[in-house]
Protein backbone atom coordinates (compact mmCIF):
# COMPACT_ATOMS: atom_id res chain seq x y z
CA UNK A 1 0.00 0.00 0.00
CA UNK A 2 1.13 3.51 -0.67
CA UNK A 3 0.15 6.70 0.94
CA UNK A 4 0.96 10.25 -0.13
CA UNK A 5 1.72 12.57 2.36
CA UNK A 6 -1.59 13.56 3.01
CA UNK A 7 -2.88 10.16 3.51
CA UNK A 8 -0.91 9.85 6.45
CA UNK A 9 -1.42 13.07 8.05
CA UNK A 10 -4.74 12.31 7.61
CA UNK A 11 -5.03 9.72 9.78
CA UNK A 12 -2.89 11.58 12.09
CA UNK A 13 -5.20 14.54 12.45
CA UNK A 14 -8.03 11.97 13.27
CA UNK A 15 -6.11 10.38 16.28
CA UNK A 16 -8.66 10.54 19.24
CA UNK A 17 -8.86 8.14 22.49
CA UNK A 18 -11.65 8.84 24.58
CA UNK A 19 -9.94 8.98 27.78
CA UNK A 20 -11.86 10.50 30.87
CA UNK A 21 -10.56 13.33 32.47
CA UNK A 22 -12.40 16.10 35.16
CA UNK A 23 -11.69 19.56 34.04
CA UNK A 24 -11.54 22.38 36.10
CA UNK A 25 -9.93 25.80 35.32
CA UNK A 26 -6.86 26.71 37.06
CA UNK A 27 -8.00 28.41 40.87
CA UNK A 28 -6.30 31.93 40.37
CA UNK A 29 -4.23 31.28 37.45
CA UNK A 30 -4.27 32.44 33.71
CA UNK A 31 -7.87 31.73 32.32
CA UNK A 32 -6.24 30.50 29.30
CA UNK A 33 -4.26 28.16 31.12
CA UNK A 34 -6.61 24.93 31.40
CA UNK A 35 -6.17 22.12 34.61
CA UNK A 36 -7.38 18.52 33.89
CA UNK A 37 -6.75 15.70 35.86
CA UNK A 38 -6.58 12.32 33.48
CA UNK A 39 -7.88 9.05 34.59
CA UNK A 40 -4.34 7.75 34.44
CA UNK A 41 -3.85 10.08 37.31
CA UNK A 42 -1.69 13.55 37.96
CA UNK A 43 -1.91 16.56 36.41
CA UNK A 44 -2.60 17.96 32.70
CA UNK A 45 -2.06 21.99 32.43
CA UNK A 46 -2.96 23.10 28.87
CA UNK A 47 -2.44 26.82 27.20
CA UNK A 48 -2.21 27.28 23.60
CA UNK A 49 -0.39 24.56 21.73
CA UNK A 50 1.33 23.15 25.27
CA UNK A 51 -0.36 20.98 27.03
CA UNK A 52 2.17 20.42 30.48
CA UNK A 53 1.70 16.80 31.84
CA UNK A 54 3.05 15.77 35.71
CA UNK A 55 2.32 12.43 37.13
CA UNK A 56 1.15 11.48 40.66
CA UNK A 57 4.30 9.92 41.27
CA UNK A 58 6.62 12.49 40.00
CA UNK A 59 9.71 12.94 42.28
CA UNK A 60 12.41 15.65 41.41
CA UNK A 61 15.64 14.87 42.12
CA UNK A 62 18.26 17.05 43.65
CA UNK A 63 15.62 19.41 42.64
CA UNK A 64 15.70 18.78 38.73
CA UNK A 65 12.71 17.54 37.30
CA UNK A 66 13.83 15.65 33.43
CA UNK A 67 11.63 16.17 30.89
CA UNK A 68 10.00 15.01 27.47
CA UNK A 69 9.14 17.18 24.97
CA UNK A 70 6.73 15.34 22.72
CA UNK A 71 5.87 16.79 19.22
CA UNK A 72 2.40 15.89 17.65
CA UNK A 73 -0.15 13.70 19.20
CA UNK A 74 -3.11 14.10 21.88
CA UNK A 75 -1.43 14.52 25.56
CA UNK A 76 -3.60 11.57 26.76
CA UNK A 77 -1.79 9.36 24.44
CA UNK A 78 1.27 10.13 26.47
CA UNK A 79 0.45 10.09 29.47
CA UNK A 80 -1.23 6.73 28.96
CA UNK A 81 2.17 6.06 27.88
CA UNK A 82 3.74 7.58 31.08
CA UNK A 83 1.65 5.51 33.12
CA UNK A 84 2.82 2.24 31.48
CA UNK A 85 6.40 2.98 31.61
CA UNK A 86 6.11 4.77 35.07
CA UNK A 87 8.62 7.24 34.34
CA UNK A 88 9.32 10.07 36.61
CA UNK A 89 9.18 12.96 34.65
CA UNK A 90 7.13 15.62 33.14
CA UNK A 91 5.65 15.56 30.21
CA UNK A 92 5.49 18.62 27.46
CA UNK A 93 2.95 17.99 24.57
CA UNK A 94 3.09 20.28 21.55
CA UNK A 95 0.66 20.10 18.93
CA UNK A 96 0.77 22.56 16.01
CA UNK A 97 -1.12 20.90 13.20
CA UNK A 98 -0.49 17.92 10.67
CA UNK A 99 2.15 19.00 8.29
CA UNK A 100 5.88 18.15 9.17
CA UNK A 101 6.32 22.07 7.67
CA UNK A 102 4.45 23.29 11.02
CA UNK A 103 6.44 21.71 13.33
CA UNK A 104 9.67 22.88 11.35
CA UNK A 105 8.38 26.99 11.82
CA UNK A 106 9.98 27.73 15.26
CA UNK A 107 13.46 26.22 15.04
CA UNK A 108 15.18 28.05 12.55
CA UNK A 109 17.11 28.71 15.68
CA UNK A 110 18.01 25.93 17.12
CA UNK A 111 19.32 26.31 20.86
CA UNK A 112 17.12 28.96 22.19
CA UNK A 113 14.26 27.76 20.48
CA UNK A 114 14.56 24.47 23.05
CA UNK A 115 15.68 26.71 25.59
CA UNK A 116 12.13 28.70 25.57
CA UNK A 117 10.05 25.22 25.35
CA UNK A 118 11.92 24.09 28.95
CA UNK A 119 11.73 27.65 30.28
CA UNK A 120 7.64 27.64 29.24
CA UNK A 121 6.80 24.19 30.33
CA UNK A 122 8.02 25.58 33.80
CA UNK A 123 6.43 28.68 33.53
CA UNK A 124 2.81 28.26 33.04
CA UNK A 125 0.66 30.00 35.47
CA UNK A 126 -0.95 26.93 36.56
CA UNK A 127 2.65 25.60 37.01
CA UNK A 128 3.43 28.12 39.84
CA UNK A 129 2.23 25.97 43.50
CA UNK A 130 4.07 23.06 41.81
CA UNK A 131 7.53 22.55 43.32
CA UNK A 132 9.38 21.71 39.70
CA UNK A 133 12.52 23.19 40.33
CA UNK A 134 14.87 23.08 37.49
CA UNK A 135 15.20 21.03 34.09
CA UNK A 136 17.67 17.93 34.65
CA UNK A 137 17.46 16.21 31.95
CA UNK A 138 15.83 16.05 28.38
CA UNK A 139 14.12 13.48 25.75
CA UNK A 140 12.71 14.46 22.58
CA UNK A 141 10.20 12.87 21.47
CA UNK A 142 8.22 13.14 18.10
CA UNK A 143 5.30 10.65 16.36
CA UNK A 144 4.88 11.46 12.53
CA UNK A 145 4.86 14.66 11.11
CA UNK A 146 6.14 16.03 14.75
CA UNK A 147 9.49 15.05 13.69
CA UNK A 148 9.66 18.31 11.56
CA UNK A 149 10.67 19.92 14.64
CA UNK A 150 13.02 17.10 16.32
CA UNK A 151 14.96 16.97 13.14
CA UNK A 152 15.60 20.71 13.08
CA UNK A 153 16.68 21.12 16.59
CA UNK A 154 19.03 18.24 16.47
CA UNK A 155 21.23 19.87 13.51
CA UNK A 156 22.65 22.01 16.43
CA UNK A 157 25.44 20.82 18.13
CA UNK A 158 24.50 22.42 21.45
CA UNK A 159 20.79 20.93 21.05
CA UNK A 160 22.67 17.30 21.02
CA UNK A 161 24.58 18.17 23.95
CA UNK A 162 21.80 19.01 25.86
CA UNK A 163 19.28 16.20 25.02
CA UNK A 164 20.09 13.09 26.40
CA UNK A 165 17.30 10.64 23.97
CA UNK A 166 15.87 10.80 21.06
CA UNK A 167 12.84 8.85 20.31
CA UNK A 168 10.81 8.84 16.85
CA UNK A 169 7.93 6.53 15.99
CA UNK A 170 6.90 6.51 12.73
CA UNK A 171 8.83 9.84 12.04
CA UNK A 172 12.00 10.29 10.40
CA UNK A 173 11.81 12.13 6.97
CA UNK A 174 14.03 13.89 4.86
CA UNK A 175 13.39 14.88 0.85
CA UNK A 176 14.74 13.21 -2.50
CA UNK A 177 17.10 14.34 -4.35
CA UNK A 178 16.14 12.51 -7.21
CA UNK A 179 12.35 11.08 -6.79
CA UNK A 180 12.20 9.14 -9.91
CA UNK A 181 15.70 7.08 -9.11
CA UNK A 182 14.41 7.55 -4.99
CA UNK A 183 17.37 9.05 -4.23
CA UNK A 184 17.75 10.37 -0.62
CA UNK A 185 18.46 14.26 -0.04
CA UNK A 186 20.77 13.05 3.06
CA UNK A 187 22.13 16.90 4.70
CA UNK A 188 18.60 17.44 6.45
CA UNK A 189 20.05 13.86 8.50
CA UNK A 190 22.91 15.10 9.70
CA UNK A 191 22.10 15.86 12.86
CA UNK A 192 20.02 13.01 13.26
CA UNK A 193 22.51 10.54 12.60
CA UNK A 194 25.41 12.32 14.69
CA UNK A 195 22.93 12.26 17.79
CA UNK A 196 21.96 8.60 16.43
CA UNK A 197 25.91 7.41 16.40
CA UNK A 198 26.22 8.85 20.06
CA UNK A 199 23.60 6.57 21.06
CA UNK A 200 25.87 3.35 19.37
CA UNK A 201 28.52 4.08 21.89
CA UNK A 202 26.66 4.54 24.76
CA UNK A 203 26.15 7.94 25.33
CA UNK A 204 22.92 9.07 24.24
CA UNK A 205 19.55 6.82 23.80
CA UNK A 206 18.18 6.23 20.22
CA UNK A 207 15.53 4.96 19.30
CA UNK A 208 13.29 4.41 15.96
CA UNK A 209 10.18 2.34 15.07
CA UNK A 210 8.16 2.42 11.79
CA UNK A 211 5.91 0.81 9.54
CA UNK A 212 6.58 -0.22 6.56
CA UNK A 213 3.93 2.25 4.54
CA UNK A 214 5.59 3.03 1.42
CA UNK A 215 5.17 7.15 0.06
CA UNK A 216 5.42 8.59 -3.28
CA UNK A 217 5.88 11.76 -2.60
CA UNK A 218 8.98 11.74 0.05
CA UNK A 219 11.10 8.90 1.23
CA UNK A 220 8.96 6.96 3.77
CA UNK A 221 10.61 6.16 7.21
CA UNK A 222 11.32 2.70 6.67
CA UNK A 223 13.73 4.19 3.75
CA UNK A 224 14.96 6.85 5.40
CA UNK A 225 15.48 4.19 8.39
CA UNK A 226 17.45 2.41 5.57
CA UNK A 227 19.95 5.03 4.68
CA UNK A 228 20.66 5.86 8.48
CA UNK A 229 21.26 1.73 9.30
CA UNK A 230 23.55 1.93 6.22
CA UNK A 231 25.69 5.32 7.30
CA UNK A 232 26.23 3.68 10.84
CA UNK A 233 26.56 0.17 9.68
CA UNK A 234 24.64 -1.72 11.10
CA UNK A 235 22.48 -4.58 10.06
CA UNK A 236 19.17 -6.40 10.75
CA UNK A 237 18.10 -8.85 12.86
CA UNK A 238 14.88 -10.78 11.47
CA UNK A 239 12.51 -11.59 13.47
CA UNK A 240 9.22 -14.23 13.63
CA UNK A 241 6.77 -12.54 12.31
CA UNK A 242 3.93 -11.70 14.84
CA UNK A 243 0.77 -9.18 14.40
CA UNK A 244 1.40 -5.76 16.07
CA UNK A 245 5.28 -7.10 16.80
CA UNK A 246 8.59 -6.01 15.30
CA UNK A 247 10.06 -7.75 12.21
CA UNK A 248 13.47 -6.87 12.59
CA UNK A 249 15.44 -4.99 15.11
CA UNK A 250 18.83 -3.25 14.38
CA UNK A 251 20.72 -2.57 17.47
CA UNK A 252 23.97 -1.19 18.46
CA UNK A 253 24.74 0.24 22.12
CA UNK A 254 21.85 2.37 22.63
CA UNK A 255 20.81 2.68 19.16
CA UNK A 256 17.96 1.09 18.28
CA UNK A 257 15.37 0.40 15.49
CA UNK A 258 12.34 -1.64 14.97
CA UNK A 259 10.55 -2.03 12.14
CA UNK A 260 6.23 -3.27 12.03
CA UNK A 261 4.93 -4.75 8.97
CA UNK A 262 1.71 -2.52 9.18
CA UNK A 263 0.68 -0.53 5.86
CA UNK A 264 -2.01 0.90 7.12
CA UNK A 265 -3.56 4.07 8.43
CA UNK A 266 -4.07 2.33 11.97
CA UNK A 267 -0.87 0.86 12.02
CA UNK A 268 0.85 4.54 11.52
CA UNK A 269 -1.64 5.13 14.87
CA UNK A 270 -0.38 2.68 16.39
CA UNK A 271 3.21 3.38 16.69
CA UNK A 272 2.12 6.38 18.90
CA UNK A 273 0.10 4.05 21.02
CA UNK A 274 3.59 1.71 21.33
CA UNK A 275 5.92 4.44 22.48
CA UNK A 276 5.13 3.58 26.27
CA UNK A 277 6.73 -0.34 26.08
CA UNK A 278 9.01 0.60 22.76
CA UNK A 279 10.62 3.86 24.38
CA UNK A 280 9.75 5.13 27.77
CA UNK A 281 10.28 2.03 29.11
CA UNK A 282 14.04 1.91 28.23
CA UNK A 283 14.28 5.99 29.56
CA UNK A 284 12.70 5.18 32.70
CA UNK A 285 15.34 2.90 32.97
CA UNK A 286 18.07 4.97 32.04
CA UNK A 287 16.54 8.02 33.77
CA UNK A 288 16.10 5.75 37.18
Amino acid sequence: MRLGRRSVLRAAAGLWLPFATSAAWADGDDPKVRREEPKVGGTRYSSGPYAVYTPSWLAPKNGKVDVVVHFHGMSELQEANFAEAQLNAVAVSINLGVSAGSYGSFTHDPEPALKSLLDHAISLPGLSNVALGSVGRVALSAWSAGYGSVGPLLRSKAVRDRVDAVLLADGLFTSFLDRRMRKIHADPLRGTIAFAEAATKGERLFILTHTSIATADYPSVWETADYVLHELQIGKRTIPHVTQRPIYEAKKGLFTVLGYAGVTRGAHVDQIKFMGANMYKPLAERWK
